[in-house]
């Protein structure tokens, strides 16, 4: 598996072009609606088009912050791809993380690109593990990357909530044109969601707000089933040649689809 990192920036362009923080994020210290939690995520948003060769390709940005000592594990970033076959690269990897002084003075602190490094997990599945450096409570920390697949065949479901609370999560999805899917949001009756489609774009955006962190707990069984998310069913699509591809067509076959990972990694591993 092949994967092409981004050149790092020089500090100060850096900063200037991916280190701006909010004066609200730098003062924020707990979660008001999860005040138990060690680290807080203000933005997880992806945006997922077709490339002109029909690829999928997903560009996602995750913005948060550690707000206590037990959250200080979450500096270390786990990017979970598909790595079987070469069927997903990971590109345009930038991390960097936002410190502030006692004075009010702000440093940007980058991902050291010798200490990335690719574990295989399974026979399906790799990661990519992203030590950041200077990471402390208070830190602010936000990594970006672009997902390409080699076809929508790869789409997957959107986890709102993970295991510490989100601020915003955000996917914004163009469909493959010509292609036959379906989506089942799954989420408590409590929590609203923000659902727009543009039918003329083949478009449908999905954005919840202000989600508590979902924390495994004694005789929980399957802590994932839980999770506020968005399930997809892509039936079948139009291929680069012509000839149409077909998927599982029902719930449950698509619950038998081995590409799925162990949902121990969807609730532990989204930082």
């Amino acid at each position: 598996m092949l994967i092409i990192f981004a050149s790092l920036l020089a500090s100060t362009l850096f900063a200037q072009d991916y280190g701006f923080v909010t004066l609200e994020e730098i003062k924020y210290t707990q979660c008001n609606f999860d005040k138990d939690a060690d680290a807080v995520i203000f933005f997880d948003k992806a945006i997922t088009k077709p490339a002109d060769d029909r690829q999928m390709v997903t560009k996602r940005t995750i913005r948060f912050k550690i707000l206590k000592e037990g959250g200080l594990s979450k500096g270390n970033i786990r990017i979970l791809y598909r790595s079987r076959d070469e069927f997903e690269k990971i590109e345009a990897l930038e991390a960097f993380v936002v410190n502030t002084n006692a004075q009010g003075e702000m440093t940007t602190a980058l991902a050291d690109r010798k200490a990335i490094y690719n574990k295989k997990i399974n026979e399906y599945y790799s990661e990519i593990k992203i030590p950041l450096p200077e990471v402390k409570v208070g830190s602010i920390i936000e990594y970006r990357y672009t997902s390409i697949m080699q076809h929508f065949g790869g789409l997957q479901d959107w986890y709102f909530q993970t295991d510490i609370p989100t601020i915003t999560s955000q996917l914004d999805l163009t469909i493959l044109p010509g292609a036959s899917f379906a989506y089942k949001v799954v989420k408590s009756p409590s929590l609203p969601i923000d659902q727009k489609t543009y039918k003329d774009e083949g478009r449908v955006v999905f954005t919840m707000n202000n989600i508590a962190g979902l924390r495994e707990e004694p005789f929980m069984d399957a802590p994932g089933d839980y999770l506020q998310r968005v399930v997809f069913q892509l039936a079948e699509y139009q291929t680069y040649y012509g000839s149409r591809r077909r998927f599982a067509n029902n719930w449950p076959n698509l619950a038998m689809d081995a590409y799925l990972p162990p949902k121990s990694i969807l609730i532990k591993g989204v930082l």
